[in-house]
């Protein structure tokens, strides 16, 4: 019985070995959605905290407290994702790009009165960005698991955008 069972064993490992050493590659199309999603995870956060902190509109409050909290859970399925697939999560944690820097440092810079201006129209352009990527990776994505996760998480981003385009855009009621 224990030859029959050790055999078994063996045929499973076999079967799924090459299964798993997939998942484990990268490629390079997959190493960028990594780095791009979890750029934005850490923009988002970085972000939102700020506008806790500097908004003067309790819409804008509430909406950099939901992208905090919703991309904290993001990130954390993200990470548990990758760890899943056999990807070190550590490959995800990479420091803001150019872009999503200069919106932190405009966002950190910012004159009070500018301030929930330029936040607004910084979600709005990060959301847009991260729609387009994760839409592309859902659809041609290398990795099966994270075409998966960008195709279960794009709704969310798309209703974080909608949530975007309803803030009202005149700031001269904050400070």
């Amino acid at each position: 019985m224990k030859p029959r069972f050790l055999l078994t064993m063996l045929a499973f490992m076999a079967a799924t070995a090459p299964a798993l050493a997939e998942d484990a590659e990268i490629s390079p199309a997959t190493e960028a959605f990594i780095q791009q999603t979890a750029m934005n995870q850490a923009f988002e956060i970085r972000s939102g905290n700020l506008a806790l902190e500097r908004s003067g509109r309790s819409d804008v409050r509430q909406f950099a407290r939901k992208m905090v909290d919703e991309h904290r859970l993001i990130g954390g399925q993200f990470r548990s994702k990758l760890s899943f697939s056999g990807i070190d999560p550590s490959t995800a944690e990479v420091p803001l790009d150019g872009i999503y820097q200069a919106m932190i440092d405009s966002l950190e810079t910012a004159p009070n009165s500018a301030f929930d201006r330029l936040y607004i129209a910084a979600q709005s352009d990060a959301h847009a960005h991260m729609i387009a990527i994760f839409r592309d990776y859902a659809q041609s994505g290398s990795h099966k698991g994270l075409a998966n996760f960008a195709l279960t998480t794009l709704p969310q981003l798309e209703e974080h955008q909608a949530m975007v385009k309803s803030l009202n855009w005149d700031v001269s009621s904050s400070y």
